[in-house]
């Protein structure tokens, strides 16, 4: 299942030359696991771009994306404040039992996404103090 809704751009900024996160708000239900995608439609392009996601939280989902022609270099001019029209939901993470097309699907899907978000996550529980009043 998936969703089609305007999502406002609370931050668009370079992690490198060519790469860049972006952080959008509105509604993340449809997003349910890790390896699902958007699909953005950008003014003046007929194909929408899909851009796998990084993270998300209940109100925002984050696009860490490299910036390879056009679409993606409109991407990279946008600033914080302007919309965009997402198809969320898409796509699922399928694991298999052979570890050889696991890698594979993570090549197709994005794995750098992937793996940057679980670390995020890793490391913000890890840096969450620990609590000594129980």
């Amino acid at each position: 299942m998936y969703k089609k809704g305007i999502y406002k751009i609370l931050a668009n900024e370079p992690l490198t030359a060519t790469v860049w996160r972006m952080v959008l708000g509105g509604d993340t239900q449809w997003i349910t696991a890790p390896g699902q995608f958007v699909d953005i439609a950008l003014e003046g392009r007929y194909l929408r771009r899909p851009i796998s996601v990084c993270d998300y939280d209940a109100t925002t989902l984050t696009l860490i994306y490299k910036v390879v022609g056009e679409g993606t270099a409109q991407m990279s001019r946008m600033a914080a404040g302007g919309e965009l029209d997402l198809l969320t939901g898409l796509g699922k993470l399928l694991i298999g039992i052979v570890a050889f097309p696991i890698y594979t699907l993570l090549g197709v899907l994005g794995v750098v996404p992937f793996l940057i978000g679980q670390t995020v996550r890793l490391f913000r529980k890890k840096s969450q103090p620990e609590r000594t009043d129980l």
